[in-house]
């Protein structure tokens, strides 16, 4: 992620942070206010992260059983008394929603592995510069 993206999403992240009173809202931000504010909304990014990666564990586990499902039940499989082979894949509007499910999750999964890397722009002076003259312009 660029020097200036990142800035501008950290910028976006802390502008639902800052003060909504008038009066605080028109003193400079400090350094302080401003780490005070990106912490905030990397926490919220964090606790959406959870959320997401809860979400897309949910997703998988679902498509597992539908698979399991479908093949422990497979006519192909009610004849063995132990274990169960391969059989081929259903082409169902359940079976295809499932697949879908897991497009999500995955982005739901690339979603969430983007909070340590605007953790670690967040540490950057240039960023924090760049992104409190963006916050400035709020005021």
């Amino acid at each position: 992620m660029e020097k200036r993206s990142a800035a501008r999403e950290l910028a976006f992240l802390a502008v639902f942070q800052l003060p909504q009173d008038p009066e605080k809202f028109e003193k400079r931000l400090s350094k302080l206010d401003f780490h005070a504010i990106c912490l905030s909304a990397l926490r919220t990014l964090a606790d959406h992260a959870r959320s997401n990666l809860n979400k897309a564990e949910a997703f998988f586990i679902k498509t597992e059983r539908t698979l399991m499902e479908y093949q422990i039940n497979h006519p192909l499989n009610e004849p063995l008394e132990v274990g169960s082979r391969s059989v081929p894949l259903p082409q169902s509007k359940d079976f295809l929603d499932r697949i879908d499910d897991c497009y999500q999750a995955i982005s739901l999964l690339k979603e969430s592995l983007q909070i340590p890397e605007i953790y670690w722009h967040y540490n950057d002076i240039d960023i924090q510069n760049f992104t409190l003259n963006l916050l400035d312009q709020f005021n």
